[in-house]
């Protein structure tokens, strides 16, 4: 995936350009397959996408696995946690609420998890299981709502909340404004 600079690089504008553009909503349309045309009818968005191609978008599986992938993610580099999801989605059990409590802490911890993330974890699985969340309820929540259940759950903030939305539900008005990692490409 590129960062911001490397992007604005390519496409030969400026951070500040494309700050803007997202700013505005003109990125929104790159991340949904066959929409980029529209965007050609703005000269400086046709040259973005000419010399840079569109923008990747990443997505989460629905439901616990969606979530549990976004509190691994917490406070920690992208890189990071794509090595520790690799590691905790490879164990037996490890992304079905059901199985989850059979899963030892010692493998959570060896895969990379905290102390914290591995109870923010069983926390979840558990939620999942008394009901207190569930996939296709959140799903048909409109966002205000879905964000106030999910914060429900011990160890589940609202970046992790916002996160499940955008890229496991694909509810793309749903800002993470809390993201470090956007703070930092400002």
């Amino acid at each position: 995936m590129y960062r911001v600079r490397e992007f604005a690089e390519r496409a030969g504008v400026t951070v500040r350009a494309l700050h803007h553009y997202d700013a505005v909503g003109l990125l929104k349309p790159l991340r949904r397959p066959g929409t980029n045309y529209r965007l050609y009818r703005d000269a400086d968005f046709a040259r973005v996408l000419e010399r840079a191609g569109p923008l990747p978008w990443r997505t989460r599986s629905p439901g616990f696995p969606g979530l549990l992938q976004a509190i691994v993610a917490q406070l920690i580099s992208n890189a990071a946690a794509s090595a520790i999801w690799k590691r905790v989605s490879a164990i037996d059990g490890a992304l079905d609420p059901d199985r989850f409590d059979a899963v030892p802490d010692e493998a959570l911890r060896a895969a990379g998890l905290s102390r914290p993330k591995v109870s923010h974890a069983r926390s979840l699985a558990a939620a999942f299981q008394d009901g207190t969340l569930d996939t296709a309820k959140l799903a048909a929540m409109d966002d205000d709502t879905a964000i106030r259940t999910i914060v429900s759950v011990r160890g589940l903030g609202t970046w992790t909340a916002e996160i499940y939305l955008l890229f496991a539900l694909g509810r793309l008005d749903v800002f993470p404004a809390g993201d470090v990692a956007i703070a930092a490409a400002a």
